[in-house]
C-alpha cells in the first residue's frame, strides 16, 4: 500500500475514533482515555468492552475499504454516500467479505462459516458504529435496519449459514410460576433469587427492557432502590409498588420518565406475581429499610411508605463469589440473562430464553 494510503487510513481512523470517544464521554464512559482508565466508574468498566468492539470493527472496515484488491475509490472518505459512490455498496461488500473470511474459523468444522446469529450480532454492532461515525442528519437508522434485514435473509440462504429457527415464545403467568418456583428451590442465595424474581415480575408486568433495570453497555444507568416506592395498604400484607423507569435504551430518551403502580394480585393463585411481597422480603433480608427489621415492625408503624436506607443503591446487585452473596455493585444485563436462562432450563422451559421474551405475553 502506498504511503499516502497509510496516512489516509490513519486520518480516517483518528477522525472516526473521535466520534467513538465523544460517544463514550457523552455516556459518562472513559474508554480510549488511558490515563483515566483505572479511575473509571463501574458503569464505565462494563461498557469498555462494547466500545472496544466498535473500535476493532472500525479498523476492520477501514482496512477493507482501503485495500487495493477491493477496487474501492472511497478510502479517503469511507462513510461517503452519494449517488455515484453509494455507501450501501461498500457496506454490502464488507459484510460479504466478513462472511467469506469466517470459513474455517468456527469451532465446529473448518468447512462452515459464521452462524446466522453471529452475523446478526455483527450487523447490530456495525449499525451502532455507523450511528456514531455518520452525522445524524445523514444517517437514517430505520432505512438501514430494513435494508440490512433483507440482506441477512438473503445471505442466510446464499451462504447456508447455520442457525436454529426463531420460535415465537408466549410467556404468561404459568411460565412465570415455573420460573419463581424453580428459582426458590434450594438456591445458593435466597437474596439473589428473590431479586431476580422481582426483575422478572417488573419486566412481565410493565414490559420494561433489561437495559432499564440493569447496567447494559454502553448505557451506564440502572434502576435504583429510590425508583421503587412501597406503600402499605389498609390490610395487613397489602403493598402497592410504584415503579419509576428512568433509564431507557438510547441516549435520545434520557429525559423520559415513566411511572407504574403495581397492586397486589386479586386471586391467590397469582401470588407468585406479587411484586410488593417479594420486595418487602428482599429489603428485610438485606436490611435495606430504614427503621424496619421485621414484618411486624412494618405492620406496627404509622408510616405508609416504607423508606429505604440508601435510595441511591442499585435495586439489583451483582452476585458475589460463587453466588453465595449479593454485592452493592449493580447487576449487568448479561449476568441477569444468564441467570434467567439457567433457571428456565431447570424449570423445563426449552429453547433459548432471552430476557425480552418475558415481555411477550
Amino acid at each position: 500500500m502506498a504511503p499516502g494510503g497509510r496516512r489516509g487510513r490513519g486520518g480516517n481512523l483518528r477522525q472516526s475514533q473521535k466520534c467513538l470517544l465523544q460517544c463514550a464521554q457523552n455516556a459518562g464512559l472513559l474508554a480510549f482515555v488511558e490515563e483515566n482508565f483505572e479511575a473509571a466508574s463501574n458503569a464505565s468498566n462494563h461498557a469498555t468492552s462494547y466500545v472496544k468492539k466498535l473500535d476493532i470493527l472500525l479498523r476492520s472496515y477501514l482496512l477493507f475499504v482501503e485495500d487495493p484488491e477491493n477496487q474501492l475509490d472511497d478510502h479517503e472518505q469511507p462513510w461517503l454516500d452519494t449517488p455515484e459512490r453509494p455507501l450501501t455498496n461498500r457496506v454490502f461488500r464488507y459484510f460479504v467479505a466478513r462472511i467469506l473470511a469466517s470459513q474455517g474459523r468456527t469451532r465446529d468444522t473448518k468447512e462452515t462459516r459464521m452462524s446466522y446469529q453471529s452475523l446478526q450480532t455483527l450487523r447490530q454492532l456495525f449499525l451502532a458504529l455507523m450511528a456514531h461515525c455518520i452525522p445524524d442528519q445523514e444517517f437514517n437508522r430505520a432505512e438501514w435496519d430494513v435494508l440490512t434485514d433483507k440482506w441477512m435473509k438473503e445471505w442466510k440462504l446464499q451462504f447456508k449459514l447455520r442457525g436454529a429457527p426463531l420460535v415465537k415464545m408466549v410467556f404468561g403467568l404459568y411460565e412465570l410460576l415455573l420460573l419463581v418456583e424453580t428459582a426458590l428451590d434450594e438456591p445458593l442465595s435466597y437474596e439473589n433469587a428473590i431479586q431476580h424474581i422481582c426483575s422478572w415480575i417488573i419486566m412481565f408486568t410493565i414490559g420494561s427492557r433489561p437495559s432499564s433495570l440493569f447496567v447494559s453497555p454502553p448505557y451506564p444507568d440502572y434502576m435504583k432502590q429510590g425508583d421503587v416506592k412501597i406503600t402499605r395498604g389498609s390490610e395487613s400484607g397489602d403493598y402497592t409498588v410504584e415503579v419509576t423507569v428512568r433509564s431507557f435504551k438510547g441516549w435520545r430518551f434520557n429525559e423520559m420518565v415513566l411511572t407504574y403502580n403495581l397492586r397486589p394480585p386479586r386471586e391467590k393463585k397469582n401470588l407468585h406475581a406479587y411484586l410488593g411481597a417479594f420486595l418487602v422480603a428482599l429489603g428485610l433480608r438485606r436490611g435495606e429499610f430504614a427503621g424496619f427489621e421485621t414484618v411486624y415492625d412494618i405492620e406496627k408503624s404509622d408510616l405508609l411508605v416504607i423508606p429505604w436506607k440508601n435510595p441511591g443503591r442499585p435495586l439489583f446487585g451483582a452476585g458475589g463469589a460463587r453466588g453465595w452473596t449479593v454485592t452493592e455493585t449493580p447487576l449487568t444485563s448479561n449476568n441477569a440473562r444468564m441467570y434467567l436462562h439457567h433457571t428456565a432450563q431447570r424449570a423445563g422451559i426449552n429453547g433459548s430464553v432471552p430476557s425480552l421474551f418475558i415481555r411477550s405475553r
